[in-house]
């Protein structure tokens, strides 16, 4: 809330006998991004597919069950579970011991996930001090002693009554537990003030009954600012506090999906190598190289790496393999920055000019301006294979100083298509080090592993909690992805003589702010994700990033699409490129303008039907055409 908003909220406090606060979403925030997603934790915990989904039908068939047959407008948690285990559920498992597991689980969960909201805090205690008789009034099937627990963890002691429809058989949404309040303080209905966040319960059916309102509606800033302070008072070392506005979007969203993200891959690399020191790849590895220690795996290095670095020093020919990993990989680059990207501005502008070129100002508008560009490469092999030769010795002087040039090497990457993996291999056999080299990635296109990674050993996180196909519509996403492994810090370009040469960088307030939110539901959630199934953190880490990649909101898609020049994204002065929004100027410039995020496209509010729809054909055409060529390959 800002200074506004409190100095309103506090005249209307003044001006009240009593003062009701609402309490989810109110005065109290759920750390989880929506209240379903503990559902999805206790499935993952158990390890049930479509327990989730299974706990909320059950939960309407049990309001309906008991608002017709006992009147009443919902049930509490124990009769949910009471109902659910008449029922029973798919699996084998209709005990009623495990009926039992699943509610402690749940009401745990709900005690865990609960932190105060400090800018309503800040309200009530000035209630308080105003001498307001202060209550609170909710909707919850969570039961009146349970409540009262909840409240004394997040330190809300200072409260005269609570009114929850789980007692009282009344609710909010139709009034009724208005009418209930109202008849138990015996007051006339303008002197009590209500604030909630609720625009139906809180707001009209409060108005309707006569009492004085207030709208709450900054949770999403205050919930950052709220996470921030209970971090601070556990004395998290490193947190600190979101910027406002559009930094509150970007802590978030690392704290409820790189978050959990996090949570699971670091719990899988704990279990895949138990024994083994872990090289973190810059700026990839990161987060990894911070978090991994947390878990007990000390044995931790941050490696810089990145792929133009590697890129020559792997070459010691140039076929047609290395030729199609050298830059330029799409059109609206110049040929200056195509070469920037290689490493090869050593190669004078002359041998452009023969090619057809006017200078290294040229854009590359076309697949055959690409094509003229690798040609001049295969013209000047000799002069390519000795830049190589030189940056493989600087390569190797860096790795024998770090260690990594030992007999067994385990990495982690991100992943995506196993570039990285591919250079390392042949670094190595071109610096002649037998080396037995194993990667562990976040997520493998499968098609990208098969072609680059034959005989490679590697395991990745996300494939193996989804599918192939989704895992593919994931991964073809990784713009989105690269989100969350990344530094705000300059990649590195070159390893130097020297020392190493990193390239310039802008900086980015989003990605700090991520990577602060995941790391600190880390810090924070560490205890909780012990406390169930092994493997539950692991399967829940995969849960939040598919929804936000394959079913963003549109806020989500806005924010997230404005974002130009991310990794993963060419760098072009000439055209400027978008994760999601698509300018119809931009297309008609060029119609091959890389599509990095599918769904976020046909979300993005700014992007014109005629955009999504060309995109949409587009993208169709391109999966029927690679169905076509693989039947056809296969006969």
């Amino acid at each position: 809330m800002d200074q506004r908003q409190k100095k309103q909220l506090k005249h209307k406090i003044r001006q009240a006998q009593i003062v009701s606060f609402d309490l989810y979403g109110t005065l109290i925030f759920r750390t989880l991004r929506q209240p379903q997603d503990i559902f999805a934790w206790m499935e993952c915990a158990a390890g049930m597919p479509g327990l989730g989904r299974e706990r909320e039908r059950i939960q309407v068939r049990a309001a309906r069950f008991y608002r017709k047959t006992y009147g009443v407008p919902h049930p509490t948690l124990c009769e949910i579970y009471r109902y659910w285990a008449q029922q029973g559920v798919s699996g084998g498992r209709n005990t009623a011991g495990f009926y039992r597991k699943l509610e402690a689980w749940e009401r745990k969960l709900e005690e865990e996930l609960c932190i105060p909201n400090q800018a309503m805090q800040e309200m009530l205690a000035y209630a308080r001090q105003q001498k307001k008789r202060v209550i609170f009034t909710t909707d919850m099937y969570l039961e009146k002693p349970e409540l009262e627990r909840i409240l004394k963890r997040c330190s809300l002691v200072q409260y005269d009554a609570i009114y929850a429809s789980s007692e009282l058989k009344k609710t909010k949404y139709d009034g009724t537990l208005y009418d209930g309040l109202l008849k138990k303080e015996n007051v006339s209905p303008g002197s009590i003030l209500h604030i909630g966040d609720d625009r139906l319960a809180d707001v009209a059916m409060a108005a309707k009954k006569k009492l004085c309102v207030f709208w709450y509606r900054d949770s999403q800033a205050d919930l950052a600012e709220s996470l921030f302070a209970d971090l601070a008072k556990r004395r998290c070392k490193g947190a600190y506090a979101p910027a406002k506005a559009a930094m509150d979007f970007w802590y978030l969203l690392g704290y409820q999906v790189g978050g959990p993200l996090y949570m699971g891959l670091c719990n899988w690399l704990v279990r895949t190598a138990p024994k083994s020191s872990i090289y973190a790849l810059s700026r990839d590895g990161y987060n990894i190289a911070r978090l991994l220690p947390l878990f007990g795996k000390r044995s931790t290095r941050y490696l810089l790496s990145s792929r133009n670095a590697w890129l020559l020093p792997h070459m010691t020919k140039l076929g047609r393999q290395e030729l199609e990993l050298l830059p330029p990989y799409s059109c609206g680059q110049t040929i200056r920055e195509a070469l920037g990207c290689a490493g090869l501005l050593e190669l004078p502008e002359q041998e452009f000019q023969k090619a057809g070129f006017g200078g290294y100002e040229d854009v590359l508008q076309s697949r055959r301006d690409i094509a003229r560009m690798k040609q001049v490469y295969r013209n000047n092999k000799r002069t390519v294979l000795q830049i190589c030769a030189r940056e493989r010795r600087y390569m190797e002087q860096y790795l024998c100083s770090q260690g990594a040039d030992g007999k067994e090497l385990c990495f982690f990457d991100s992943g995506w298509h196993g570039t990285s993996q591919y250079l390392m291999e042949h670094c190595l056999q071109a610096m002649r080090k037998k080396c037995s080299v194993h990667f562990c990635y976040a997520g493998m296109d499968a098609a990208s592993g098969r072609h680059l990674l034959r005989d490679g050993s590697y395991s990745a996180y996300l494939n193996l909690y989804l599918g192939k196909k989704e895992a593919r519509r994931l991964l073809s996403s990784s713009a989105v992805l690269e989100l969350f492994f990344s530094q705000d810090a300059p990649p590195l370009k070159r390893y130097g003589k020297d020392a190493p040469v990193f390239d310039s960088y802008a900086g980015r307030k989003e990605i700090r702010a991520v990577n602060q939110g995941l790391f600190d539901y880390v810090r924070r959630n560490l205890r909780v994700s012990k406390a169930f199934a092994p493997q539950a953190a692991e399967r829940f880490g995969v849960l939040a990033l598919r929804r936000l990649v394959l079913h963003p909101s549109r806020a989500e898609a806005q924010m997230i699409g404005d974002l130009a020049d991310t990794d993963g994204m060419s760098s072009a002065a000439a055209m400027k490129k978008y994760i999601a929004k698509i300018p119809a100027d931009s297309l008609k410039r060029n119609p091959f303008l890389d599509i990095y995020w599918e769904q976020g496209v046909y979300r993005h509010p700014q992007n014109s039907f005629g955009v999504r729809l060309y995109v949409w054909l587009r993208q169709r055409t391109a999966s029927a055409l690679k169905k076509i060529g693989s039947h056809c390959r296969k006969r």
